[in-house]
């Protein structure tokens, strides 16, 4: 359909329409319901004495969901965290807990590998095996406990 200019009569019956359009209204208040609280905030305590307690719940039950570590360790914490800081334990927590299935997955993978292929596997040589990698995460460098918290903002 092709465009036709408009009559003079017509034109004007259209400018008089727009005209009885009431304008349109705007709402210059504000919001004042309070912020939400924050998601993740540093907890209020090392991440090395976070690390310890973590380990010490995972310990205690090997079965033991990601939440309900997480429940454990805020437990131990020295005070009573935020929302924020319940967040971050959380996350942390899950986080570590991933860590280890992991590490745990490939230290099967690699004995599978290493021993795969061999008939007549010694009991001390699979204990050897784990031992010698279960020491090498131990003497990976972590964050000295004398060093201060850094926040960051």
């Amino acid at each position: 359909m092709f465009l036709q200019p408009l009559d003079g009569d017509e034109e004007v019956a259209e400018n008089e329409a727009a005209r009885d359009v009431p304008p349109a209204r705007c709402d210059a208040s504000t919001n004042a319901r309070p912020l939400p609280e924050t998601f993740i905030e540093l907890p209020p305590t090392l991440t090395n004495v976070l690390a310890a307690h973590t380990a010490a719940v995972l310990s205690a039950d090997l079965f033991a969901g990601p939440h309900s570590i997480a429940e454990g360790v805020i437990g131990l914490l020295p005070t009573p965290p935020s929302h924020g800081e319940r967040g971050a334990v959380h996350l942390a927590v899950t986080f570590a807990a991933s860590v280890m299935a992991n590490l745990a997955n490939r230290l099967l993978n690699d004995m599978e590998i290493h021993f795969g292929g061999i008939d007549m596997i010694q009991p001390t040589d699979i204990l050897c095996f784990v031992c010698e990698h279960v020491e090498s995460w131990r003497r990976r460098p972590t964050i000295p406990e004398d060093v201060p918290r850094v926040i960051v903002p």
